[in-house]
Parts: C-alpha cells; sequence; structure tokens
C-alpha cells in the first residue's frame, strides 16, 4: 500500500508531524500565576514571595511582576524549546531581564539581570539567580 509513496514525502510529513508536536507541547507551558525567589550569589540575600502574572500566545509570552500590593512591572519575552527570556523596560529606576530554563510545569529555574538607576542606588548592575514555581 505504501510502496508508491517516496519515501522524501514520508520524511517530510514526519518532520512536520514532530515540528506540531513540538509547538503543542509548548502551547501555554508558562501562563498563570508563578512565585519567584531573587537571590544576590554574592550576598546571599534574597527577595521573595514576588508574584509573576504570564500570559503566552505561541512563543510570545506577556506579563508583570508584582512587588507586594504594589503597581507591577511589565514583562515582554519570547519561549523557545522551553528558554524563557523576558524583560521589562526601567520602572522607577529599575529594569529587569531574565534568561531561565522550564525544568517542569510547575518549575523555571535561570539568571536575573537587575539594572538600578535610582538617586539613591545611583547606576549600579547585580546577576541573581531566580527561581520559580507554581
Amino acid at each position: 500500500m505504501y510502496q508508491n509513496i517516496p519515501r522524501f514525502s514520508i520524511f517530510l510529513l514526519m518532520g512536520i508531524l514532530l515540528l506540531l508536536l513540538s509547538v503543542c507541547s509548548q502551547k501555554d507551558a508558562v501562563s498563570g500565576v508563578w512565585v519567584a525567589k531573587i537571590t544576590l550569589p554574592e550576598t546571599g540575600r534574597s527577595m521573595s514571595g514576588l508574584k509573576m502574572k504570564l500570559a503566552q500566545a505561541g512563543s510570545t509570552v506577556q506579563g508583570v511582576l508584582l512587588f507586594g500590593k504594589e503597581e507591577g512591572v511589565p514583562l515582554v519575552g519570547t519561549l523557545h524549546d522551553g528558554e524563557l527570556k523576558i524583560s521589562s523596560p526601567n520602572k522607577d529606576g529599575l529594569a529587569i531581564a531574565i534568561d531561565a530554563r522550564i525544568e517542569s510545569k510547575q518549575k523555571i529555574t535561570g539568571k536575573a539581570s537587575l539594572d538600578y538607576r535610582t538617586p539613591k542606588l545611583g547606576n549600579q548592575h547585580d546577576e541573581a539567580l531566580i527561581e520559580m514555581s507554581r
């Protein structure tokens, strides 16, 4: 029955199927509310209990990072092959860039770059570790 189908067509069909499975497996992989902890490795000091509300549409991710009850910091970025890259514009003297990996449906870990520009702190840059869980 399959002898009349060229091998190239079978391989092409298999490739398309694998691509579709890959895209479907990432569908809404990060949508929802995450609790985040950011730790400065040099000092061990951390900020915990931060909340991130993320929404994913395809490979595009948007959301907000909430510090307590204050208005949040907007986040935009991408998710590709389990790599989450999101960042914020400078708001109230703080800009954040997160480069993380999805470990499971419940856990994301990676690095956060924090850029401060305030009269109190001046211009400062910190590299931190970030852990996110649901």
